[in-house]
């Protein structure tokens, strides 16, 4: 891809961004959503949604049945090879369903490469891998996540690789697997940062590598050390690049985090987030208690959530024993009980609740839960939210309770 064509695109997005901004508030359905943000920014991409050889509206999935309807198909060589299918704007688009909904239109039609999931805002992009050595299903992860309203440099390979005049699906299935490993990479490195997280693989490796035999004492001695050196190597990283940043003519201090290279290619895949980590270090909040005012800052392990009915603040030794706590409260919720909710979430999140404790023998950190449920600790506070976001959501679809952002909120 060409700095030309690059430029070219990010030109065009900004100005989308910016032309739609003002549309959000008026988009509250998703038919409106679909004509005032979703077909404009097809159409940023170089394709016609006016031409029904570029792009079909209602696309038929399954034609035995006639029911299964994609919101949008564009084609490509008169098959459909990407399907997009729109939700209400801010409305979740993180709800299993969706994925599940998506998934099922895409794994019927062998034509399709790439399924998209949208409120207008933020776009989910999903690709097909090799089921089997003939067979090609769609990833239950997105590979690229991003904010339509915020474009940077890291979707423009993808984005341009579908782009009608230059569309190379090719190049496209290239780019989505770079993002895969970059978000894969991005992850098992946020995971690093963190005492709670760290791969106890990594820190053996470590041990032996640079204090010797890996007793007890010595990976105590590597985790600490690791730890500390991680941080100093971020927070220096951090101040060069905003010192190169200002001292260069050509950049403003507008631009800066466009000259930060992303490790990951989505803003919400789990990634170290330069900008996130200086204000975490700086950031201070008063949380009123039950006991009174407590202060927190944001290199604290030490996280606070709330019910919205409430005007105390709940404060939690760590992230992991907030979102236990928070999980606990939504069973509370749960029209058929705590037992029926659980046993929902962990057919649903498997990597982050069971009742199989033998499910957990690979996982050096687990919480139980009531009814011998258990929580797998091992994610970092990015998950962590969006297992938050889905929770409430389930609740508010089953539970018949207020809207997913009004049960709980939560400082992380």
């Amino acid at each position: 891809m060409s700095d030309s064509t690059s430029n070219e695109l990010l030109s065009k997005l900004k100005a989308y961004a910016e032309r739609v901004k003002p549309l959000l508030e008026h988009c509250d359905t998703e038919e409106q959503t679909k004509i005032s943000l979703i077909n404009p920014f097809i159409e940023a991409l170089d394709h016609d949604v006016r031409d029904p050889r570029q792009v079909r509206f209602e696309y038929t999935v399954d034609l035995r049945i006639n029911k299964e309807k994609a919101d949008y198909a564009i084609l490509h060589e008169g098959d459909p090879a990407i399907l997009i299918e729109a939700k209400a704007n801010l409305q979740s688009i993180d709800n299993p369903k969706h994925v599940f909904q998506v998934s099922s239109y895409a794994n019927q039609m062998p034509s399709v490469k790439f399924v998209a999931l949208t409120n207008g805002v933020m776009w989910h992009w999903f690709k097909k891998s090799s089921a089997s050595p003939n067979q090609y299903a769609l990833e239950d992860r997105p590979f690229l996540k991003h904010n339509v309203l915020t474009p940077t440099w890291r979707e423009l390979s993808f984005l341009t690789s579908i782009s009608g005049r230059r569309i190379n699906f090719d190049q496209a299935e290239l780019q989505a697997q770079e993002a895969s490993l970059l978000s894969a990479l991005g992850e098992w490195l946020h995971m690093q940062q963190n005492a709670e997280t760290l791969d106890p693989d990594f820190i053996e490796l470590l041990t032996r590598r640079f204090v010797g035999i890996a007793s007890a004492k010595n990976k105590a001695t590597a985790q600490r050390i690791w730890l500390t050196a991680f941080e100093n190597f971020i927070t220096k990283y951090i101040k060069d690049r905003f010192q190169k940043a200002q001292e260069s003519d050509s950049i403003g201090i507008g631009d800066v985090a466009e000259t930060i290279p992303e490790i990951s290619q989505s803003e919400a895949t789990p990634r170290i987030d330069r900008n996130e980590t200086v204000n975490r270090e700086i950031e201070t909040r008063e949380f009123e208690t039950a006991n009174g005012i407590e202060v927190l800052t944001g290199n604290q392990r030490r996280r606070a959530w709330r019910k919205k009915d409430s005007i105390y603040w709940q404060i939690e030794s760590n992230g992991t024993s907030l979102l236990r706590n928070a999980i606990v409260y939504f069973a509370s919720l749960h029209t058929n009980g705590m037992g029926d909710y659980l046993a929902s979430i962990a057919e649903l999140k498997p990597r982050v609740l069971s009742n199989n404790q033998a499910q957990y023998a690979v996982y050096n950190a687990k919480t139980e839960l009531p009814m011998g449920y258990f929580l797998n600790t091992n994610i970092n506070a990015q998950q962590k939210e969006e297992v938050l976001i889905q929770l409430a959501a389930s609740i508010s679809i089953h539970g018949q309770s207020q809207e997913a952002s009004e049960l709980i909120e939560w400082w992380l």
